[in-house]
């Protein structure tokens, strides 16, 4: 019969995830106390759709179960007396089997009116987050023939390495909170910092000025948005949960564009204060529009009434207990140690070795990067996207090290070409990985926590680069190179390792 699942009384056992994606996965899960697939109803006995209509409670399933039994801990629980097997993501529900009992599936919507809208939402917030960052390297050049002109590449580059911290570091709070419920009111003051940060980096001329304001400010309020604007989506799409992130995620690769661009051809005809008011007005009004049409679909998974927040962990330290997701966060880090050197030094590059054209290699860059978030979204939800992500990072490995021979006009397009579409690739399913690896309840947590650990890369990663890179007319490009390429071959290495230890083979069969 359907009917919506009702929370068992006494307490909920600790589940054994089986993902069946054309073959068997066996994921031993520890996380919070609700998954996303009894969470719901724990809060509210109201029915509601499919496709998130109706109630904002529980939702709707066939369920033909046993009471559970278990023991919590706090707000956690240890499972391990049960298990869950998703469906074939062709069929967009997940089962939830526990011991002498029918399976219990779930529906998503995997699409209409209201699922979509919540991409496109989702959409423009990476626009204005990473489409921003990754635009930086017009901003390096701008400042070092100007107001910064001073200064090293490397003291410059910290203006983005903190946007880079700080856009992974906010997230194992806003992780937390989001799986709490406060959505809404965290994404608008986030939205609100960005705009502020921005009009201040227009009044800024002195370096610490833009390091408080484009650094700092904007890099905290970027973090805020794009860590929950990336969770939303997981509430409404499972089969397709890959094409939808792969959407999600060509919102930066377009920002990145856009903004080069824009902004070389703003600034001489308005100045810089206004060309960075513009695109301050223009986030005001997409991000708002965002924050009006993206809304979680199922229930709070950690409940705040009657004091219960007091209770509540922002870490989730029984995830690290489960060696696929462990091993993978540790990978992710190592990659942005390297991955989005070239991306900073690719103007720099050009200006070197006077390749014409120069000024558009970013934005050839960040428009391959385009469809390297698309085009493998969608052939991830057939073939894996754990499976997707390994080769089109082994691809960015030797393209790195191979990035000091472009120095010609057909060189240099060829490699932001090739290079733009595979990270984008990684990009855009890195939020779809983890979400493979554990229950979608928690998964804002499990996201907040990665991005913390990587937020180190970061931080560190470009100006490690730029010591390495120097000053003046002897640049060192291949130590510059040998070293981002070398971190990411070794965060590349373990993320492959994360993917053997999920299926539990070292075979390259498994869907995952």
């Amino acid at each position: 019969m359907s009917k919506t699942i009702p929370t068992a009384s006494g307490s909920d056992p600790l589940h054994t995830l089986n993902q069946t994606q054309g073959s068997s996965t066996d994921e031993h899960v520890r996380g919070t106390y609700t998954s996303d697939i009894v969470a719901a109803p724990a809060l509210s006995q109201r029915s509601t759709s499919a496709d998130g209509s109706g109630s904002h409670g529980a939702l709707t399933a066939t369920e033909e179960k046993a009471p559970a039994t278990g023991v919590l801990e706090g707000d956690d629980v240890i499972r391990d007396s049960s298990t869950i097997t998703a469906a074939e993501e062709g069929d967009g529900h997940e089962e939830v089997q526990e011991k002498g009992a029918s399976p219990t599936v779930v529906t998503y919507p995997e699409g209409g009116l209201r699922a979509w809208l919540v991409v496109m939402g989702a959409f423009w917030c990476t626009f204005f987050t990473w489409g921003f960052v990754n635009a930086f390297g017009v901003f390096e050049e701008y400042y070092l023939a100007n107001n910064l002109s001073n200064k090293t590449s490397s003291d410059v580059a910290w203006i983005n390495s903190i946007q880079y911290c700080f856009i992974f570091f906010p997230g194992v709070f806003t992780g937390r909170l989001f799986d709490m419920g406060f959505f809404k009111p965290l994404m608008l003051f986030g939205i609100l910092l960005f705009v502020f940060c921005q009009m201040m980096t227009s009044l800024s001329t002195e370096y610490y000025q833009l390091i408080l304001a484009q650094g700092l400010g904007c890099g905290i309020a970027f973090g805020i948005i794009f860590s929950l604007a990336v969770a939303v989506p997981a509430h409404w799409f499972f089969a397709k949960r890959g094409l939808a992130y792969g959407i999600v995620a060509a919102g930066s690769s377009i920002g990145g564009v856009i903004f080069p661009i824009m902004t070389q051809r703003l600034i001489p005809m308005i100045g810089f204060p206004w060309t960075m008011r513009v695109i301050g007005f223009m986030a005001l009004v997409l991000l708002l529009f965002s924050w009006l049409v993206m809304a979680p679909r199922l229930e709070p998974s950690i409940p705040t009434k009657n004091g219960a927040w007091k209770k509540v962990k922002f870490f989730d330290f029984t995830a690290w207990k489960y060696p696929p997701y462990t091993v993978w966060v540790i990978g992710c880090s190592l990659i942005l140690f390297g991955l989005y050197t070239p991306f900073t030094y690719i103007g720099l590059f050009t200006t070197a070795y006077n390749i014409p054209q120069g000024e558009y290699m970013l934005s050839i860059l960040n428009a391959a990067s385009l469809f390297g978030r698309t085009l493998p979204g969608a052939l991830s939800d057939r073939v894996g996207r754990i499976n997707t992500i390994i080769p089109h990072l082994y691809i960015c490995v030797v393209l790195i090290f191979i990035f000091p021979l472009c120095t010609n006009l057909g060189g240099l397009v060829t490699f932001a070409i090739i290079f733009g579409y595979c990270s984008g690739c990684y990009v855009s399913l890195l939020p779809a990985g983890v979400a493979q690896l554990g229950s979608t309840a928690n998964v804002g947590t499990r996201l907040g926590q990665m991005f913390l650990l990587m937020s180190l890369g970061g931080l560190l990663g470009t100006p490690i680069s730029g010591a390495i890179l120097g000053t003046g007319d002897d640049l060192k490009w291949w130590p510059a190179m040998i070293y981002a390429g070398c971190m990411v071959l070794a965060g590349t290495t373990l993320i492959h390792l994360a993917r053997q230890l999920q299926l539990k083979t070292w075979g390259l069969k498994g869907k995952i």
